[in-house]
Formats: C-alpha cells, structure tokens, sequence
C-alpha cells in the first residue's frame, strides 16, 4: 500500500468509488481512474501535497477549489482522508494530453497554438483572480488536455496553492516548465523543516511555465536557459510572427519583474495581437491621413465660399461659391460615412489576420 492506494484497490469505507487503473504518478502522488457509483460517472482520484498537517486547513484549501466553475478546469467534487492522505476527487477529463501529442512528434500550426494559448491564459486568469488568488503551480503539455471538441482543459492544479494567501508556498518544480524562482524556492523548501519559513511564488511563475509551454508546443523541445537567457523561440520557428514570438519570449524573462505582471495583461496582449501588426498599423495609418485630407478639404471648402462671398466679386465669385460649397458637401459627408467604412476595413483585416 502507498499514500492510502494499492495499483487496484482504494481503501474506501464508504464503497463510492471503484478504482479502475493508475493513469499517473508524480510528485503528488498516484493518479487514478475511479467510478463514482453514487454519480454514475468517471473520476480522478489523487492524493494532494498541502504544507500544513491541520486537516481542517487542508478543507479550506480543497472547499476552495470545489468552488471553482470553469469550462477549461475539471470539477473538484470530493476530499477524503484515507489512512492520514489527503486525497481530492475530480471530474475525469476525456482527451489526450499535449505531451502525448509531443511524444508523438505531432506538429502544431502556429495559428492553433494562438487559441490554445488564449485558452489556457483565461483559465490561468480565472485562477489567479481567485480571492485568494490560486496559483496553478505546474503548468506543462502533460497537464493540459486537448479535449474531443478541441478545445483545452487545465488539469492538476497545485492544491496547496490556494488559501496560502497572495502567494503559494512550493512544494516541487518540474525541470524545463518552472521558472527559476520557483526552482529556488522548492530547492529551499527542501531543506528547511518549518513550513512556516517556506519561500512562496505568485502568479509570474505560472506565467513563466505558460511561456515554457507555448515554446514547447512551437519547438517541439523544452526551454533551456543558458547564461541567464532562453534561445529565441524564432532560431527553432520561422514561421512564427515576431508579435506572438515576442510575448512568448517575455514570458520566459528570468527575472519576475521583467514578465509580464499579471495575466490580465498577457491575455490582453494575446487577444490584441493582430492590431499590433504592420499590415495593421499601415492600414490605421492610411485612414488617418485619408480622414486629415478630408478634414483639410472641408476647410478648404469652407475658405473658397467665405472668399467668394467677401472679397471675391462678379462672376468669379459666384464660382467660388458653387466650388467651395459643392466641395463643403462632398467632404462633410465623407467625414460623416467614413469612420464606419474604416472601421469596417479594419474588422476584416482584423478576421483575417486573426
């Protein structure tokens, strides 16, 4: 017996769950497929790290979660204490995971990786908007499940990131996809007996293991950082806009302060990513100049007529007055129409460059 777990049997005294098989073991512990017979549905049973041994701590933690409602993160439904484990029950995800994928030598359109990275983005969002914020702790390909309908779901979040206030103590790192700080503070972590001294992260790391992810997805290999820095992400992808890249490679800055700060501003960045293109910025540029010309012809217009009103006699100022006031006509309704035709050229490029 392990943490509670034999590789076929649960020890469970109230009979609700029959374990199927063992899908997973890692730092946490083992990972099981379950058969909720009171729900007549598929679960995940896994033994949870929590830096405290107050089990009612450890309740607050795991009632936090299950309060959690989001498409892209599997339902926590249960917590059960099995033999001292502490054990958390969730919806079991149907897909297969981007490490699989990976393994596989499966190579991804970088179109694709953009909506799987707003995805995750918003599920991390949703997280770390939490009161306390939860901090995922453990973003990777093997923990991101690309559904059937192709969407993506954030599975084997960090249990004992949430209710430890704004930052979460850590307990482990995953080599190539945790940030640096992460890595020194688990490293410390390990040495030092009191939980209470324990070093903690905040959400820049997830954001850091969000980067290692995208990267690995793009690259099909791990980030490195050598002498401080990662190898652009564009020397293994030429394909790659250098916007996207740019936003990945922040992502990766050894330094939290250099990331960016909070995913509130990368999902921005993720989601205004064709706007900040050249084509784009041509265009806006064009209507802008275009909308000047016009405002300088109505001007014009409005000079001509005042002229030939004033100064201007005979018939060269009744001339002057059908010019400037045809000329005042044409272009205060161009004035008026195009801000929508503009508008609509750039949605359309906007489509289209998304």
């Amino acid at each position: 017996m392990r943490d509670g777990m034999t590789d076929s049997y649960f020890r469970d005294p109230s009979g609700t769950y029959n374990v199927i098989r063992k899908i997973g073991e890692g730092g946490g512990g083992i990972v099981y497929l379950a058969y909720h017979r009171n729900l007549k549905k598929y679960v995940v049973i896994k033994k949870i790290k929590t830096v405290s041994d107050d089990l009612s701590a450890s309740r607050v933690e795991v009632d936090l979660l299950k309060n959690l409602k989001h498409p892209r993160l599997p339902q926590v439904l249960d917590f059960l204490v099995v033999d001292g484990g502490i054990y958390t029950v969730m919806e079991y995800i149907s897909g297969r995971t981007f490490k699989e994928y990976l393994d596989n030598g499966v190579h991804f359109e970088v179109q694709d990786v953009k909506i799987w990275a707003r995805e995750l983005c918003e599920t991390l969002q949703y997280l770390h908007r939490q009161k306390p914020p939860v901090i995922h702790g453990d973003v990777k390909p093997s923990n991101i499940i690309l559904m059937k309908d192709g969407h993506t779901c954030l599975i084997d979040f960090n249990i004992s990131a949430a209710g430890a206030g704004y930052g979460a103590k850590v307990t482990g790192y995953t080599a190539g996809y945790s940030s640096p700080e992460q890595i020194a503070a688990a490293e410390y972590n390990m040495k030092e007996g009191d939980p209470e001294k324990w070093r903690s992260v905040d959400e820049r790391a997830d954001i850091y293991s969000f980067g290692a992810t995208i990267y690995h997805l793009l690259t099909g290999r791990k980030p490195v950082i050598r002498s401080g820095a990662i190898a652009d992400i564009r020397a293994y992808r030429s394909d790659i806009d250098n916007i996207f890249a740019d936003i990945i490679m922040r992502c990766l800055a050894f330094s939290p302060k250099n990331r960016y700060q909070s995913t509130d501003r990368l999902l921005y960045a993720l989601t205004h990513m064709a706007e900040e293109s050249a084509e784009y910025r041509r265009m806006v540029r064009r209507q802008r100049i275009i909308y000047a010309l016009c405002i300088l012809g109505l001007i014009a217009s409005l000079a001509t007529v005042i002229a030939g009103a004033r100064w201007i006699t005979g018939d060269v100022s009744r001339e002057y007055t059908v010019i400037g006031g045809v000329g005042t006509v044409v272009f205060t309704v161009l004035l008026f129409l195009l801000p929508g035709r503009f508008k609509e050229k750039r949605q359309e490029l906007l489509e289209r460059l998304e």
